[in-house]
Protein backbone atom coordinates (compact mmCIF):
# COMPACT_ATOMS: atom_id res chain seq x y z
CA UNK A 1 0.00 0.00 0.00
CA UNK A 2 1.29 3.27 -1.34
CA UNK A 3 2.35 6.01 1.60
CA UNK A 4 -0.18 8.44 -0.02
CA UNK A 5 -2.59 6.08 0.35
CA UNK A 6 -2.37 5.39 3.69
CA UNK A 7 -2.06 8.65 5.22
CA UNK A 8 -5.27 9.65 3.09
CA UNK A 9 -6.74 6.92 5.18
CA UNK A 10 -5.90 7.46 8.37
CA UNK A 11 -6.24 11.79 7.97
CA UNK A 12 -9.00 12.42 9.77
CA UNK A 13 -10.92 16.21 10.41
CA UNK A 14 -9.92 15.94 14.11
CA UNK A 15 -12.42 17.31 16.93
CA UNK A 16 -14.42 20.38 16.31
CA UNK A 17 -14.27 23.76 18.43
CA UNK A 18 -16.00 26.99 17.98
CA UNK A 19 -14.05 29.46 17.24
CA UNK A 20 -14.49 33.26 15.73
CA UNK A 21 -12.82 34.47 12.61
CA UNK A 22 -12.15 37.99 11.10
CA UNK A 23 -13.38 39.40 8.10
CA UNK A 24 -11.12 39.82 4.89
CA UNK A 25 -11.88 42.94 2.72
CA UNK A 26 -14.26 44.43 4.96
CA UNK A 27 -12.40 45.93 7.79
CA UNK A 28 -10.43 47.70 5.38
CA UNK A 29 -7.05 47.99 4.32
CA UNK A 30 -4.68 51.46 4.47
CA UNK A 31 -4.43 52.63 0.70
CA UNK A 32 -0.31 53.20 0.26
CA UNK A 33 1.93 52.35 -3.15
CA UNK A 34 0.07 52.64 -6.27
CA UNK A 35 1.54 50.23 -9.17
CA UNK A 36 3.21 46.84 -8.16
CA UNK A 37 7.01 47.79 -7.80
CA UNK A 38 9.80 46.35 -9.78
CA UNK A 39 11.82 44.06 -8.24
CA UNK A 40 15.55 43.17 -9.26
CA UNK A 41 14.88 40.21 -11.17
CA UNK A 42 11.14 40.79 -12.53
CA UNK A 43 10.40 44.05 -13.95
CA UNK A 44 6.51 44.66 -13.52
CA UNK A 45 4.24 45.85 -16.42
CA UNK A 46 0.62 46.87 -16.28
CA UNK A 47 -2.58 44.68 -17.44
CA UNK A 48 -4.60 46.53 -19.95
CA UNK A 49 -7.48 45.79 -18.41
CA UNK A 50 -10.89 45.60 -20.52
CA UNK A 51 -15.33 45.05 -20.17
CA UNK A 52 -15.08 47.35 -16.89
CA UNK A 53 -12.53 45.70 -14.79
CA UNK A 54 -10.76 48.22 -12.66
CA UNK A 55 -7.66 47.80 -10.25
CA UNK A 56 -8.47 47.48 -7.23
CA UNK A 57 -4.97 49.01 -5.60
CA UNK A 58 -6.94 52.12 -4.05
CA UNK A 59 -9.35 50.11 -2.32
CA UNK A 60 -7.24 47.80 -0.57
CA UNK A 61 -3.48 48.51 -1.66
CA UNK A 62 -3.57 44.94 -3.26
CA UNK A 63 -1.70 46.26 -5.78
CA UNK A 64 -1.93 47.26 -9.88
CA UNK A 65 -3.03 44.27 -12.00
CA UNK A 66 0.55 43.31 -14.11
CA UNK A 67 2.91 40.37 -14.95
CA UNK A 68 6.39 40.23 -15.64
CA UNK A 69 8.86 36.99 -16.57
CA UNK A 70 11.92 36.10 -15.08
CA UNK A 71 13.87 33.14 -16.32
CA UNK A 72 10.89 31.63 -18.50
CA UNK A 73 8.47 31.87 -15.50
CA UNK A 74 5.67 34.45 -15.62
CA UNK A 75 4.45 36.06 -12.83
CA UNK A 76 1.10 37.88 -12.07
CA UNK A 77 0.39 40.12 -9.33
CA UNK A 78 -2.40 42.93 -7.75
CA UNK A 79 -5.66 42.88 -7.88
CA UNK A 80 -9.20 43.70 -9.61
CA UNK A 81 -12.87 44.57 -9.97
CA UNK A 82 -15.66 44.79 -12.17
CA UNK A 83 -17.44 47.59 -12.77
CA UNK A 84 -21.61 48.28 -11.75
CA UNK A 85 -22.97 47.70 -15.51
CA UNK A 86 -20.15 45.57 -16.87
CA UNK A 87 -20.30 42.64 -18.26
CA UNK A 88 -17.58 39.73 -19.66
CA UNK A 89 -15.12 37.36 -17.85
CA UNK A 90 -11.95 38.69 -19.73
CA UNK A 91 -10.32 40.93 -18.44
CA UNK A 92 -6.60 41.06 -20.06
CA UNK A 93 -4.17 39.26 -22.41
CA UNK A 94 -1.07 38.38 -22.05
CA UNK A 95 1.88 39.33 -24.92
CA UNK A 96 2.62 36.13 -26.78
CA UNK A 97 6.16 35.62 -25.07
CA UNK A 98 4.52 35.31 -21.84
CA UNK A 99 1.66 32.83 -22.10
CA UNK A 100 1.41 29.43 -20.99
CA UNK A 101 1.51 26.25 -23.51
CA UNK A 102 -1.99 25.45 -21.83
CA UNK A 103 -5.47 26.49 -21.08
CA UNK A 104 -4.80 27.44 -17.43
CA UNK A 105 -7.75 27.12 -14.63
CA UNK A 106 -6.81 28.29 -11.43
CA UNK A 107 -8.24 28.82 -7.53
CA UNK A 108 -7.71 32.39 -6.72
CA UNK A 109 -9.20 34.60 -3.47
CA UNK A 110 -12.18 36.90 -4.44
CA UNK A 111 -14.37 39.11 -2.22
CA UNK A 112 -14.50 38.33 1.78
CA UNK A 113 -13.17 34.73 1.16
CA UNK A 114 -16.06 33.74 -1.29
CA UNK A 115 -15.71 29.85 -2.47
CA UNK A 116 -15.42 29.11 -6.54
CA UNK A 117 -13.02 31.94 -7.40
CA UNK A 118 -11.25 31.37 -10.62
CA UNK A 119 -8.77 33.19 -12.67
CA UNK A 120 -8.27 31.00 -16.74
CA UNK A 121 -5.82 31.90 -18.80
CA UNK A 122 -6.10 30.59 -22.45
CA UNK A 123 -3.05 30.00 -24.53
CA UNK A 124 -3.45 32.88 -27.08
CA UNK A 125 -2.87 34.79 -23.60
CA UNK A 126 -6.51 35.86 -22.91
CA UNK A 127 -7.41 35.92 -18.88
CA UNK A 128 -10.69 36.05 -17.50
CA UNK A 129 -12.19 36.26 -14.26
CA UNK A 130 -14.93 34.36 -12.58
CA UNK A 131 -17.02 32.29 -9.76
CA UNK A 132 -17.27 32.86 -6.71
CA UNK A 133 -17.55 37.27 -5.85
CA UNK A 134 -14.93 37.58 -8.66
CA UNK A 135 -16.37 40.78 -9.37
CA UNK A 136 -16.29 42.66 -6.03
CA UNK A 137 -12.27 41.86 -6.05
CA UNK A 138 -10.43 39.37 -7.57
CA UNK A 139 -7.03 38.91 -6.27
CA UNK A 140 -4.41 37.83 -8.50
CA UNK A 141 -1.28 37.40 -6.21
CA UNK A 142 0.84 34.02 -6.34
CA UNK A 143 -0.17 33.90 -9.86
CA UNK A 144 2.74 31.97 -12.03
CA UNK A 145 3.68 29.46 -14.53
CA UNK A 146 6.54 28.43 -17.39
CA UNK A 147 5.85 29.98 -20.95
CA UNK A 148 5.17 28.17 -23.31
CA UNK A 149 8.54 28.38 -24.83
CA UNK A 150 10.14 26.85 -21.37
CA UNK A 151 11.09 23.02 -21.48
CA UNK A 152 9.00 21.03 -19.58
CA UNK A 153 9.22 17.44 -19.14
CA UNK A 154 6.59 14.67 -18.56
CA UNK A 155 4.86 13.27 -15.52
CA UNK A 156 4.17 9.66 -16.14
CA UNK A 157 0.58 8.92 -14.30
CA UNK A 158 0.25 5.42 -13.01
CA UNK A 159 -2.24 3.36 -14.78
CA UNK A 160 -3.15 1.31 -11.89
CA UNK A 161 -5.14 4.02 -10.66
CA UNK A 162 -6.52 5.14 -13.45
CA UNK A 163 -5.67 8.59 -13.83
CA UNK A 164 -5.12 10.16 -17.16
CA UNK A 165 -4.41 13.31 -18.83
CA UNK A 166 -7.05 16.01 -19.30
CA UNK A 167 -5.97 17.81 -22.49
CA UNK A 168 -7.85 16.16 -25.00
CA UNK A 169 -10.90 17.38 -23.39
CA UNK A 170 -10.48 20.81 -22.62
CA UNK A 171 -6.75 21.97 -24.09
CA UNK A 172 -5.69 22.10 -20.67
CA UNK A 173 -2.01 19.99 -21.20
CA UNK A 174 -0.64 16.64 -20.62
CA UNK A 175 0.90 16.51 -16.73
CA UNK A 176 4.19 17.79 -16.83
CA UNK A 177 6.84 19.94 -14.36
CA UNK A 178 9.78 22.64 -14.82
CA UNK A 179 12.36 23.25 -12.60
CA UNK A 180 14.39 26.40 -12.73
CA UNK A 181 16.42 28.28 -9.69
CA UNK A 182 15.76 25.09 -7.79
CA UNK A 183 12.21 24.89 -7.99
CA UNK A 184 9.79 22.78 -9.33
CA UNK A 185 6.94 24.35 -11.52
CA UNK A 186 3.84 21.81 -12.44
CA UNK A 187 1.46 22.29 -15.29
CA UNK A 188 -1.33 20.24 -17.23
CA UNK A 189 -4.55 18.58 -15.72
CA UNK A 190 -5.98 15.10 -14.96
CA UNK A 191 -8.38 13.08 -14.60
CA UNK A 192 -10.31 9.79 -13.62
CA UNK A 193 -12.61 8.58 -15.89
CA UNK A 194 -13.28 5.55 -13.41
CA UNK A 195 -13.63 7.63 -10.26
CA UNK A 196 -10.54 6.26 -8.41
CA UNK A 197 -11.71 8.46 -4.68
CA UNK A 198 -9.61 10.86 -2.81
CA UNK A 199 -7.28 8.48 -1.69
CA UNK A 200 -5.59 7.30 -5.22
CA UNK A 201 -2.29 8.14 -6.57
CA UNK A 202 -1.55 9.79 -9.48
CA UNK A 203 1.99 8.36 -9.38
CA UNK A 204 5.25 9.25 -8.81
CA UNK A 205 7.35 12.54 -9.58
CA UNK A 206 10.94 12.36 -11.21
CA UNK A 207 13.02 12.56 -8.59
CA UNK A 208 14.16 16.32 -9.71
CA UNK A 209 10.67 17.16 -9.05
CA UNK A 210 10.44 15.92 -5.64
CA UNK A 211 9.37 18.61 -2.82
CA UNK A 212 12.18 19.75 -0.31
CA UNK A 213 9.11 19.17 2.31
CA UNK A 214 5.69 17.67 2.20
CA UNK A 215 3.62 19.90 0.26
CA UNK A 216 -0.61 20.22 -0.18
CA UNK A 217 -1.22 23.29 -2.44
CA UNK A 218 -4.36 24.17 -2.98
CA UNK A 219 -6.39 23.72 -7.19
CA UNK A 220 -9.04 24.34 -9.32
CA UNK A 221 -11.07 20.97 -9.75
CA UNK A 222 -14.26 20.33 -11.73
CA UNK A 223 -16.65 23.43 -11.73
CA UNK A 224 -14.61 25.84 -9.67
CA UNK A 225 -14.31 23.44 -7.02
CA UNK A 226 -10.89 23.90 -4.19
CA UNK A 227 -8.94 20.93 -3.86
CA UNK A 228 -5.61 19.59 -2.73
CA UNK A 229 -2.39 17.88 -4.53
CA UNK A 230 -0.83 16.25 -1.97
CA UNK A 231 2.86 16.01 -2.76
CA UNK A 232 5.38 14.05 -0.69
CA UNK A 233 9.48 13.93 -0.37
CA UNK A 234 9.43 10.67 -1.99
CA UNK A 235 7.87 11.94 -4.96
CA UNK A 236 4.37 10.40 -5.21
CA UNK A 237 1.30 12.47 -6.13
CA UNK A 238 -2.39 12.50 -5.50
CA UNK A 239 -5.45 14.35 -5.25
CA UNK A 240 -8.10 14.96 -3.11
CA UNK A 241 -11.02 17.92 -2.00
CA UNK A 242 -11.77 20.51 0.60
CA UNK A 243 -15.26 20.09 0.66
CA UNK A 244 -16.31 23.53 -0.38
CA UNK A 245 -19.32 22.01 -2.55
CA UNK A 246 -17.25 19.84 -4.32
CA UNK A 247 -16.93 16.01 -3.71
CA UNK A 248 -14.32 13.58 -5.09
CA UNK A 249 -16.40 13.78 -8.12
CA UNK A 250 -14.95 16.89 -8.82
CA UNK A 251 -11.31 16.10 -8.27
CA UNK A 252 -12.02 12.71 -10.51
CA UNK A 253 -13.75 14.69 -13.09
CA UNK A 254 -11.10 17.40 -13.38
CA UNK A 255 -7.54 18.30 -11.13
CA UNK A 256 -5.74 21.01 -12.29
CA UNK A 257 -1.84 20.93 -11.76
CA UNK A 258 -1.58 24.67 -13.57
CA UNK A 259 0.41 27.00 -11.07
CA UNK A 260 1.93 24.76 -8.66
CA UNK A 261 5.25 25.53 -7.55
CA UNK A 262 7.49 24.58 -4.64
CA UNK A 263 11.18 24.35 -3.81
CA UNK A 264 12.96 20.93 -4.74
CA UNK A 265 14.68 18.81 -2.59
CA UNK A 266 18.16 19.99 -0.97
CA UNK A 267 16.40 23.41 -0.82
CA UNK A 268 17.79 24.72 2.58
CA UNK A 269 14.31 26.41 3.89
CA UNK A 270 14.51 28.95 6.61
CA UNK A 271 12.55 28.29 9.79
CA UNK A 272 9.43 30.70 10.35
CA UNK A 273 9.01 31.83 14.57
CA UNK A 274 5.21 31.65 15.23
CA UNK A 275 3.36 33.83 17.50
CA UNK A 276 0.21 34.20 19.63
CA UNK A 277 -0.50 30.71 20.35
CA UNK A 278 -0.31 29.55 16.99
CA UNK A 279 2.05 25.84 17.01
CA UNK A 280 3.61 24.39 13.89
CA UNK A 281 2.11 21.38 12.21
CA UNK A 282 4.71 18.78 13.59
CA UNK A 283 4.18 15.10 15.20
CA UNK A 284 1.63 14.16 16.59
CA UNK A 285 -0.31 16.68 13.93
CA UNK A 286 0.17 15.36 10.28
CA UNK A 287 1.99 16.75 7.76
CA UNK A 288 4.93 16.82 10.31
CA UNK A 289 6.22 19.96 8.75
CA UNK A 290 7.37 23.39 10.65
CA UNK A 291 6.71 27.03 8.99
CA UNK A 292 9.52 28.19 7.08
CA UNK A 293 9.93 30.43 4.30
CA UNK A 294 12.78 29.92 1.02
CA UNK A 295 13.94 32.92 -0.99
CA UNK A 296 14.56 31.95 -4.48
CA UNK A 297 15.79 34.45 -7.03
CA UNK A 298 13.70 37.11 -5.68
CA UNK A 299 10.45 34.64 -4.96
CA UNK A 300 9.08 33.96 -1.30
CA UNK A 301 7.80 30.15 -1.07
CA UNK A 302 6.12 29.46 2.01
CA UNK A 303 6.33 26.11 3.20
CA UNK A 304 4.75 24.12 6.58
CA UNK A 305 1.16 24.03 8.42
CA UNK A 306 0.33 25.71 11.41
CA UNK A 307 -1.93 23.98 13.92
CA UNK A 308 -5.28 26.13 14.68
CA UNK A 309 -4.64 27.16 18.19
CA UNK A 310 -3.78 30.64 18.08
CA UNK A 311 -5.66 34.11 17.23
CA UNK A 312 -4.37 37.09 15.54
CA UNK A 313 -0.74 37.59 13.60
CA UNK A 314 0.52 34.16 12.88
CA UNK A 315 4.23 35.48 11.92
CA UNK A 316 6.41 37.97 10.44
CA UNK A 317 7.86 37.88 7.13
CA UNK A 318 11.40 38.97 7.50
CA UNK A 319 12.37 42.22 5.11
CA UNK A 320 13.60 40.20 2.46
CA UNK A 321 10.88 38.25 2.04
CA UNK A 322 7.89 40.69 2.08
CA UNK A 323 5.41 42.25 -0.29
CA UNK A 324 5.29 45.83 -1.23
CA UNK A 325 0.96 45.51 -1.37
CA UNK A 326 -1.34 43.72 0.81
CA UNK A 327 -1.75 40.08 -0.49
CA UNK A 328 -5.18 37.47 -0.21
CA UNK A 329 -4.70 34.14 -0.69
CA UNK A 330 -6.33 31.09 -0.19
CA UNK A 331 -5.07 28.13 1.69
CA UNK A 332 -6.45 25.10 2.98
CA UNK A 333 -7.69 23.68 6.19
CA UNK A 334 -6.96 19.79 6.74
CA UNK A 335 -8.46 18.55 3.52
CA UNK A 336 -11.88 19.72 3.64
CA UNK A 337 -11.96 23.57 4.18
CA UNK A 338 -10.02 26.62 2.74
CA UNK A 339 -9.38 30.19 4.52
CA UNK A 340 -7.80 33.01 3.73
CA UNK A 341 -4.33 33.89 4.14
CA UNK A 342 -3.51 38.05 4.12
CA UNK A 343 0.33 39.01 3.76
CA UNK A 344 0.72 42.63 4.79
CA UNK A 345 3.85 44.96 3.62
CA UNK A 346 5.42 44.96 6.68
CA UNK A 347 5.65 41.14 6.66
CA UNK A 348 2.81 40.19 9.15
CA UNK A 349 0.90 37.33 8.33
CA UNK A 350 -3.05 36.54 9.41
CA UNK A 351 -5.47 33.30 8.48
CA UNK A 352 -8.79 33.16 9.03
CA UNK A 353 -12.09 32.89 7.30
CA UNK A 354 -12.24 28.94 7.42
CA UNK A 355 -15.35 27.83 9.21
CA UNK A 356 -15.28 28.53 12.79
CA UNK A 357 -15.39 24.92 13.97
CA UNK A 358 -11.97 24.45 13.31
CA UNK A 359 -10.27 26.77 14.82
CA UNK A 360 -9.23 27.10 18.79
CA UNK A 361 -8.47 23.41 17.92
CA UNK A 362 -5.14 21.49 17.94
CA UNK A 363 -6.42 18.82 15.76
CA UNK A 364 -6.42 21.22 12.85
CA UNK A 365 -4.70 23.01 10.95
CA UNK A 366 -3.97 25.22 8.54
CA UNK A 367 -1.20 24.40 5.23
CA UNK A 368 0.69 27.37 3.83
CA UNK A 369 2.83 25.05 1.65
CA UNK A 370 2.38 25.85 -2.46
CA UNK A 371 2.60 29.80 -1.56
CA UNK A 372 4.74 31.66 -3.27
CA UNK A 373 4.74 35.06 -4.66
CA UNK A 374 7.75 37.60 -5.64
CA UNK A 375 9.28 39.93 -3.00
CA UNK A 376 8.21 43.12 -4.03
CA UNK A 377 5.18 42.32 -5.23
Amino acid sequence: MSRLFTRLRRGGRGVIVAAAASAALVSGVVAGASAASASVNCQWQPLSLQNGWHSEQSAWNSGDPAYCIDNGIVYVSGSLAQSRGSSGTYFAQLPQQYRPASNMYLTVYTYAGTAGGVVRIDTDGTMHAYGGAATSFTSLAGISFPAAWTAEQPITLDPHWGWQSADSQWGTGNPSYHVSDGVVHLSGSVFNPGGGGSASNLGVLPSAAWPAADTLPTVYTYGGTVGNLNIFTEGSIGATYTGLGGTEANSTAFTSLAGVTYPAAGSAETPLPLLNGWQSGQPPTWPSHAMSYYISNGVVYLDGQVTNTGSGKVAVLPPAARPTHTLYLTVSINWFATAILQINPDGSMYTYGGPPSNYNNPNDYTNFSGISFEAGE
